[in-house]
Protein backbone atom coordinates (compact mmCIF):
# COMPACT_ATOMS: atom_id res chain seq x y z
CA UNK A 1 0.00 0.00 0.00
CA UNK A 2 2.99 2.38 0.62
CA UNK A 3 4.00 1.99 -2.82
CA UNK A 4 1.35 2.78 -4.49
CA UNK A 5 0.64 5.35 -2.43
CA UNK A 6 3.75 7.22 -3.26
CA UNK A 7 4.08 6.13 -6.58
CA UNK A 8 0.50 7.95 -7.04
CA UNK A 9 2.31 11.18 -5.11
CA UNK A 10 5.31 10.90 -7.41
CA UNK A 11 3.20 11.03 -10.63
CA UNK A 12 1.64 13.93 -9.74
CA UNK A 13 4.63 16.40 -8.49
CA UNK A 14 5.60 19.23 -10.16
CA UNK A 15 8.77 19.87 -11.46
CA UNK A 16 9.82 22.74 -9.27
CA UNK A 17 8.31 20.33 -6.35
CA UNK A 18 10.52 17.40 -6.59
CA UNK A 19 13.23 18.88 -4.10
CA UNK A 20 10.40 19.39 -1.75
CA UNK A 21 9.22 16.39 -1.86
CA UNK A 22 12.65 15.31 -1.27
CA UNK A 23 13.05 17.42 1.96
CA UNK A 24 9.58 15.93 3.52
CA UNK A 25 10.29 12.41 2.63
CA UNK A 26 13.79 12.59 4.23
CA UNK A 27 12.60 14.30 7.64
CA UNK A 28 9.09 12.64 7.76
CA UNK A 29 9.88 11.16 11.57
CA UNK A 30 7.22 8.75 11.90
CA UNK A 31 7.91 7.10 8.75
CA UNK A 32 10.83 4.05 8.93
CA UNK A 33 14.26 4.55 7.74
CA UNK A 34 13.72 1.87 5.59
CA UNK A 35 10.60 2.60 3.66
CA UNK A 36 12.48 6.47 3.38
CA UNK A 37 15.49 4.96 1.91
CA UNK A 38 13.13 2.51 -0.33
CA UNK A 39 11.28 5.84 -1.69
CA UNK A 40 14.13 8.11 -2.15
CA UNK A 41 16.12 5.49 -4.20
CA UNK A 42 13.57 5.64 -6.67
CA UNK A 43 13.18 9.07 -6.81
CA UNK A 44 16.67 9.60 -7.08
CA UNK A 45 16.54 6.83 -9.81
CA UNK A 46 14.01 9.03 -11.78
CA UNK A 47 15.33 12.42 -11.13
CA UNK A 48 18.72 12.80 -9.89
CA UNK A 49 20.05 13.62 -13.55
CA UNK A 50 16.99 16.34 -14.02
CA UNK A 51 18.50 18.82 -12.00
CA UNK A 52 22.21 19.97 -10.74
CA UNK A 53 20.49 21.72 -7.84
CA UNK A 54 19.10 18.13 -6.67
CA UNK A 55 22.77 17.46 -5.75
CA UNK A 56 22.48 19.79 -2.86
CA UNK A 57 19.16 18.65 -1.83
CA UNK A 58 20.58 15.17 -1.73
CA UNK A 59 23.33 16.33 0.73
CA UNK A 60 21.69 17.79 3.10
CA UNK A 61 19.03 14.91 2.71
CA UNK A 62 22.04 12.60 4.27
CA UNK A 63 22.61 14.80 7.33
CA UNK A 64 18.62 14.91 8.19
CA UNK A 65 18.72 11.20 8.11
CA UNK A 66 21.39 10.62 10.37
CA UNK A 67 20.18 12.82 13.27
CA UNK A 68 16.69 11.73 12.94
CA UNK A 69 17.40 7.81 12.79
CA UNK A 70 20.46 7.20 14.62
CA UNK A 71 18.81 4.83 17.03
CA UNK A 72 17.77 2.71 13.68
CA UNK A 73 21.12 2.17 13.03
CA UNK A 74 22.06 0.31 16.55
CA UNK A 75 20.47 -2.91 16.76
CA UNK A 76 20.89 -5.71 19.24
CA UNK A 77 24.42 -4.27 20.30
CA UNK A 78 25.21 -4.11 16.53
CA UNK A 79 26.49 -0.88 14.04
CA UNK A 80 23.52 -0.87 11.25
CA UNK A 81 26.43 -0.11 8.85
CA UNK A 82 24.62 -1.34 5.93
CA UNK A 83 21.97 1.30 6.54
CA UNK A 84 24.86 4.02 6.50
CA UNK A 85 26.31 2.76 3.24
CA UNK A 86 22.64 3.21 2.03
CA UNK A 87 22.45 6.58 3.05
CA UNK A 88 26.32 7.34 1.91
CA UNK A 89 25.43 6.31 -1.74
CA UNK A 90 21.94 8.09 -1.80
CA UNK A 91 23.24 11.54 -0.52
CA UNK A 92 26.78 11.57 -1.93
CA UNK A 93 28.48 12.30 1.48
CA UNK A 94 31.33 10.14 2.30
CA UNK A 95 30.69 6.69 4.20
CA UNK A 96 33.47 8.15 7.16
CA UNK A 97 31.72 11.86 7.09
CA UNK A 98 28.37 10.09 8.12
CA UNK A 99 30.20 8.51 10.76
CA UNK A 100 31.71 11.54 12.22
CA UNK A 101 28.07 12.99 12.10
CA UNK A 102 26.87 9.90 13.42
CA UNK A 103 29.30 10.42 16.63
CA UNK A 104 28.26 13.67 16.98
CA UNK A 105 24.64 12.36 17.38
CA UNK A 106 25.57 9.61 20.02
CA UNK A 107 27.85 12.19 21.87
CA UNK A 108 24.94 14.06 23.35
CA UNK A 109 25.00 13.92 26.99
CA UNK A 110 21.37 11.80 27.07
CA UNK A 111 22.97 9.39 24.73
CA UNK A 112 24.09 5.45 25.77
CA UNK A 113 25.69 3.31 23.64
CA UNK A 114 27.51 -0.28 24.28
CA UNK A 115 30.88 -0.25 24.14
CA UNK A 116 30.77 -2.48 20.71
CA UNK A 117 29.19 0.56 19.06
CA UNK A 118 31.92 2.91 19.86
CA UNK A 119 34.46 0.50 19.11
CA UNK A 120 32.97 -0.19 15.25
CA UNK A 121 32.29 3.61 14.88
CA UNK A 122 36.18 3.85 15.63
CA UNK A 123 37.15 0.88 13.44
CA UNK A 124 35.61 2.85 10.35
CA UNK A 125 37.23 6.26 11.52
CA UNK A 126 40.48 4.34 12.00
CA UNK A 127 40.69 3.25 7.93
CA UNK A 128 40.77 6.92 6.76
CA UNK A 129 43.59 7.93 9.54
CA UNK A 130 47.41 7.64 9.01
CA UNK A 131 49.48 4.46 10.02
CA UNK A 132 49.86 4.03 13.45
CA UNK A 133 47.19 7.31 14.28
CA UNK A 134 44.71 4.03 16.15
CA UNK A 135 47.03 2.83 18.41
CA UNK A 136 48.26 6.67 19.55
CA UNK A 137 44.67 6.76 20.37
CA UNK A 138 44.28 3.63 22.26
CA UNK A 139 47.97 4.54 24.38
CA UNK A 140 46.46 8.15 25.08
CA UNK A 141 43.66 6.70 26.23
CA UNK A 142 44.42 4.11 28.63
CA UNK A 143 47.02 6.67 30.02
CA UNK A 144 44.14 8.90 30.76
CA UNK A 145 41.65 9.12 33.65
CA UNK A 146 39.33 7.09 32.19
CA UNK A 147 41.36 3.94 32.46
CA UNK A 148 41.71 4.53 36.08
CA UNK A 149 38.02 3.75 36.40
CA UNK A 150 38.83 -0.33 35.31
CA UNK A 151 39.57 -1.20 38.61
CA UNK A 152 36.30 0.06 39.63
CA UNK A 153 34.13 -2.56 37.83
CA UNK A 154 32.94 -5.75 38.21
CA UNK A 155 35.92 -7.26 36.91
CA UNK A 156 38.34 -5.13 38.19
CA UNK A 157 41.89 -4.93 37.40
CA UNK A 158 43.63 -6.38 34.22
CA UNK A 159 44.57 -9.78 34.94
CA UNK A 160 45.87 -13.18 33.25
CA UNK A 161 42.49 -14.93 31.55
CA UNK A 162 40.29 -12.17 30.55
CA UNK A 163 41.50 -11.62 26.77
CA UNK A 164 41.64 -15.22 24.98
CA UNK A 165 44.77 -16.40 23.49
CA UNK A 166 43.56 -18.21 21.26
CA UNK A 167 43.39 -18.12 17.41
CA UNK A 168 40.59 -16.87 15.07
CA UNK A 169 38.87 -20.20 15.16
CA UNK A 170 39.03 -20.71 18.42
CA UNK A 171 38.16 -17.17 18.94
CA UNK A 172 34.84 -17.55 16.73
CA UNK A 173 33.82 -20.94 18.31
CA UNK A 174 33.85 -19.25 21.97
CA UNK A 175 31.75 -16.09 20.48
CA UNK A 176 29.63 -18.43 19.55
CA UNK A 177 29.66 -20.91 22.32
CA UNK A 178 28.71 -17.90 24.37
CA UNK A 179 25.69 -16.64 22.17
CA UNK A 180 24.68 -20.72 22.65
CA UNK A 181 24.15 -20.39 26.16
CA UNK A 182 22.29 -16.61 26.42
CA UNK A 183 19.22 -15.99 28.22
CA UNK A 184 17.60 -14.83 24.69
CA UNK A 185 15.72 -17.81 22.45
CA UNK A 186 16.71 -15.01 19.46
CA UNK A 187 20.21 -15.08 20.31
CA UNK A 188 20.27 -18.85 20.51
CA UNK A 189 18.87 -18.86 17.43
CA UNK A 190 21.13 -16.52 15.74
CA UNK A 191 24.64 -18.30 17.28
CA UNK A 192 22.95 -21.43 15.67
CA UNK A 193 22.21 -20.64 11.76
CA UNK A 194 25.95 -19.34 12.46
CA UNK A 195 27.32 -22.93 12.92
CA UNK A 196 25.11 -23.37 9.63
CA UNK A 197 27.21 -20.91 7.70
CA UNK A 198 30.01 -22.05 8.89
CA UNK A 199 29.37 -25.41 7.45
CA UNK A 200 28.44 -23.86 4.19
CA UNK A 201 31.70 -21.83 3.97
CA UNK A 202 33.93 -24.69 4.83
CA UNK A 203 34.98 -23.29 8.04
CA UNK A 204 35.03 -26.55 9.84
CA UNK A 205 37.85 -25.90 12.14
CA UNK A 206 35.46 -23.40 13.76
CA UNK A 207 33.21 -26.35 14.47
CA UNK A 208 35.21 -28.84 15.41
CA UNK A 209 36.48 -25.98 18.50
CA UNK A 210 32.63 -25.96 19.05
CA UNK A 211 32.05 -29.68 19.30
CA UNK A 212 35.03 -29.44 21.44
CA UNK A 213 33.49 -27.16 24.23
CA UNK A 214 30.49 -29.39 24.30
CA UNK A 215 30.82 -30.46 28.33
CA UNK A 216 32.01 -26.80 29.23
CA UNK A 217 29.88 -25.25 31.70
CA UNK A 218 31.39 -21.60 31.36
CA UNK A 219 31.77 -19.11 28.45
CA UNK A 220 35.13 -17.39 29.34
CA UNK A 221 36.63 -15.19 28.66
CA UNK A 222 33.37 -13.71 26.86
CA UNK A 223 31.13 -14.01 29.52
CA UNK A 224 30.77 -11.50 32.75
CA UNK A 225 31.57 -12.82 35.83
CA UNK A 226 28.56 -11.76 37.64
CA UNK A 227 26.19 -13.16 34.79
CA UNK A 228 24.99 -16.98 34.78
CA UNK A 229 26.12 -18.78 31.92
CA UNK A 230 23.06 -21.09 30.46
CA UNK A 231 25.82 -24.15 29.43
CA UNK A 232 22.41 -26.28 29.01
CA UNK A 233 20.99 -24.28 26.54
CA UNK A 234 24.32 -24.01 24.67
CA UNK A 235 24.81 -27.65 24.26
CA UNK A 236 21.22 -28.19 23.27
CA UNK A 237 21.30 -25.59 20.40
CA UNK A 238 24.52 -27.16 19.57
CA UNK A 239 23.13 -30.11 18.83
CA UNK A 240 20.29 -28.70 17.26
CA UNK A 241 22.36 -27.35 14.72
CA UNK A 242 24.40 -29.55 14.23
CA UNK A 243 21.55 -32.16 13.48
CA UNK A 244 20.57 -29.66 10.62
CA UNK A 245 23.71 -29.31 9.46
CA UNK A 246 23.90 -33.19 9.13
CA UNK A 247 21.11 -32.66 6.38
CA UNK A 248 23.51 -31.11 4.34
CA UNK A 249 26.52 -32.58 4.97
CA UNK A 250 26.36 -35.74 6.35
CA UNK A 251 30.09 -36.66 4.98
CA UNK A 252 31.38 -33.87 7.36
CA UNK A 253 29.50 -34.94 10.46
CA UNK A 254 30.18 -38.28 10.66
CA UNK A 255 33.24 -37.55 12.83
CA UNK A 256 31.27 -36.56 15.75
CA UNK A 257 29.57 -39.43 15.36
CA UNK A 258 31.12 -40.98 18.55
CA UNK A 259 30.02 -38.11 20.75
CA UNK A 260 26.69 -38.06 19.13
CA UNK A 261 25.83 -41.67 20.04
CA UNK A 262 26.92 -41.04 23.61
CA UNK A 263 24.60 -38.31 24.21
CA UNK A 264 21.83 -40.14 22.04
CA UNK A 265 22.14 -42.87 23.81
CA UNK A 266 23.06 -41.52 27.35
CA UNK A 267 21.28 -43.07 30.58
CA UNK A 268 22.77 -41.12 33.39
CA UNK A 269 21.68 -38.00 32.28
CA UNK A 270 18.66 -38.56 29.54
CA UNK A 271 18.19 -34.98 28.21
CA UNK A 272 14.97 -36.05 26.46
CA UNK A 273 15.27 -33.06 23.30
CA UNK A 274 19.55 -33.64 23.48
CA UNK A 275 18.81 -36.87 22.73
CA UNK A 276 16.46 -36.29 19.92
CA UNK A 277 18.71 -34.11 18.05
CA UNK A 278 21.85 -36.24 18.64
CA UNK A 279 19.64 -39.55 17.56
CA UNK A 280 18.58 -37.23 14.22
CA UNK A 281 21.71 -36.20 13.12
CA UNK A 282 23.01 -39.68 13.14
CA UNK A 283 20.42 -41.22 10.99
CA UNK A 284 20.92 -38.09 9.05
CA UNK A 285 24.46 -39.19 8.38
CA UNK A 286 23.26 -42.33 7.63
CA UNK A 287 21.22 -41.76 5.22
CA UNK A 288 23.21 -39.76 3.53
CA UNK A 289 25.83 -42.50 3.45
CA UNK A 290 28.06 -40.79 5.93
CA UNK A 291 27.64 -43.90 8.09
CA UNK A 292 26.73 -47.58 8.44
CA UNK A 293 24.86 -48.30 11.56
CA UNK A 294 24.11 -51.53 12.63
CA UNK A 295 20.18 -52.74 12.65
CA UNK A 296 20.40 -52.28 16.62
CA UNK A 297 22.20 -49.26 16.74
CA UNK A 298 19.07 -47.67 13.91
CA UNK A 299 16.74 -49.16 16.16
CA UNK A 300 17.56 -48.41 19.01
CA UNK A 301 18.08 -44.19 17.92
CA UNK A 302 14.70 -44.22 16.14
CA UNK A 303 13.13 -45.31 19.42
CA UNK A 304 15.63 -43.31 21.69
CA UNK A 305 12.87 -41.53 23.83
CA UNK A 306 10.35 -44.24 23.51
CA UNK A 307 8.61 -45.53 26.91
CA UNK A 308 9.76 -48.87 27.77
CA UNK A 309 5.85 -49.15 29.21
CA UNK A 310 3.80 -49.04 26.06
CA UNK A 311 0.43 -49.54 28.34
CA UNK A 312 1.43 -46.17 30.18
CA UNK A 313 2.32 -44.25 27.14
CA UNK A 314 0.25 -40.89 26.72
CA UNK A 315 0.51 -38.08 23.93
CA UNK A 316 1.78 -34.96 24.49
CA UNK A 317 -1.76 -33.83 23.24
CA UNK A 318 -3.37 -35.81 26.45
CA UNK A 319 -0.95 -34.02 28.27
CA UNK A 320 -1.79 -30.51 27.51
CA UNK A 321 -5.53 -31.80 27.70
CA UNK A 322 -5.12 -32.57 31.31
CA UNK A 323 -3.39 -29.07 32.45
CA UNK A 324 -5.48 -27.38 30.57
CA UNK A 325 -8.53 -29.05 32.27
CA UNK A 326 -7.00 -28.36 35.77
CA UNK A 327 -6.05 -24.93 35.04
CA UNK A 328 -9.95 -24.47 34.04
CA UNK A 329 -11.17 -26.28 36.91
CA UNK A 330 -8.93 -23.52 39.12
CA UNK A 331 -9.75 -20.49 37.43
CA UNK A 332 -13.48 -21.70 37.82
CA UNK A 333 -13.34 -22.48 41.70
CA UNK A 334 -11.69 -18.66 41.33
CA UNK A 335 -8.75 -19.81 43.63
CA UNK A 336 -5.57 -19.55 42.83
CA UNK A 337 -2.22 -22.86 42.62
CA UNK A 338 1.10 -23.15 41.88
CA UNK A 339 1.06 -26.30 39.08
CA UNK A 340 4.22 -27.96 38.74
Amino acid sequence: MRGEFFNSVREKLKYSDRSKYFQIISRLENLGVHTKLDELKKCKNEWGASSVALEEVFLAMGVALIQIHADDLVDHGYLAAWILKDISQLSGISFPLLVVELIRVFSEPDSHLPASIWMSLAAIVNQKTKAGEGQNALKRLLNSNAAKLTSTVVDGVWKVGLYSKNGESDIAADLVWRTLGSPSAAQRWRAAHSIRCFARFGKWEVIDALIGKFNSTDAHPYQAQELPFYFLHARLWLLIAIARVALDHPQKVTKYAAMLKAIALDTNVPHVLMRHFAACALLACASGGGIVLSESDTKALKEVNESPFPEKKITEYQVRAVCFTKVAQIRCRGRSSNLT
